[in-house]
């Protein structure tokens, strides 16, 4: 019997499997300890030696097996993701969300618009490893995947800003500082998207992907959590580096104060 509150501390960052039989017992386990979600990776990182953005790592039954697992059980699937074929296999096996598709191509996005999942293309992390990699600073292990991927990467976020396809905000914050999560947006409309639409990626859209329903929109009976800024974000979405206030909860913040404002 595990109890009425299992401690999951043993479990570590992440696991691997190997069979269809090990990811069922994963998937399951997770549920168990009260995930959430289920996030797998079907393909490598740049920032991760020892793999490629471009390589596939699942087989397809293992994907099919994750995704079935995840879903018969509640849970949604999120997929870190690079190669088109990578991005196609997490769609086939239903992820709700795919994470950064470096390299996402038009049969991708099609698939991703009918399907209404979500893409999170993560683009601020793209500029950040392009200074990196101008500096001479990229970890050597990174530097030829992503001076390979680079202008290819830059065109698949153009593909995401022209398509219909549902866009998420996500930063990839812990790989370069979480005080510069918030030039993603600045990121976004220089790929493509419309000011509009990257504030929507942050608030409705990343509220809709987390099935948050009190989230996401200044409506009654959400939550009164609310991020104010000198300046029209539609007209300079620079403005949103530049926060006054957050409000969390109806209880108002400044930065380094806890106080509430009057």
């Amino acid at each position: 019997m595990q109890g009425m509150f299992p401690c999951r501390c043993h479990m570590g960052l992440s696991r691997v499997a190997d069979s269809p039989s090990k990811i069922r017992e994963l998937v399951r386990m997770e549920h168990a300890f009260g995930a959430n979600w289920i996030k797998t990776m079907n393909t490598g990182g740049y920032m991760s030696s020892g793999d490629d953005p471009a390589r596939v790592t699942w087989f397809e039954g293992e994907m099919l097996t994750l995704g079935q697992t995840a879903q018969q059980l509640g849970l949604p699937l999120a997929v870190h993701t690079g190669a088109a074929e990578g991005c196609k296999q997490a769609l086939r096996a239903s992820a709700r969300s795919i994470e950064h598709c470096y390299l996402i191509d038009d049969e991708s996005v099609v698939m991703a618009e009918k399907a209404g999942a979500f893409l999170v293309p993560t683009m601020q992390m793209t500029r950040e490893d392009k200074a990196l990699l101008k500096a001479g600073k990229l970890p050597e292990h990174a530097v030829w995947k992503f001076r390979r991927d680079v202008a290819a990467i830059e065109e698949a976020q153009k593909r995401i800003a022209r398509s219909k396809a549902k866009v998420a905000y996500g930063t990839d914050c812990g790989m370069f500082p979480f005080s510069e999560g918030v030039l993603e947006f600045q990121a976004m409309v220089a790929a493509g998207l419309s000011p509009e639409r990257a504030l929507k990626a942050g608030t409705s859209l990343a509220a809709e992907l987390l099935q948050r329903d009190d989230l996401g929109a200044i409506t009654p009976g959400k939550q009164a959590d609310i991020v104010a800024m000198p300046g029209d974000p539609l007209e300079d979405i620079a403005a949103t580096a530049k926060v006054d206030f957050v409000m969390k909860g109806g209880r108002t913040y400044r930065h380094g104060s806890l106080d509430i404002l009057e």
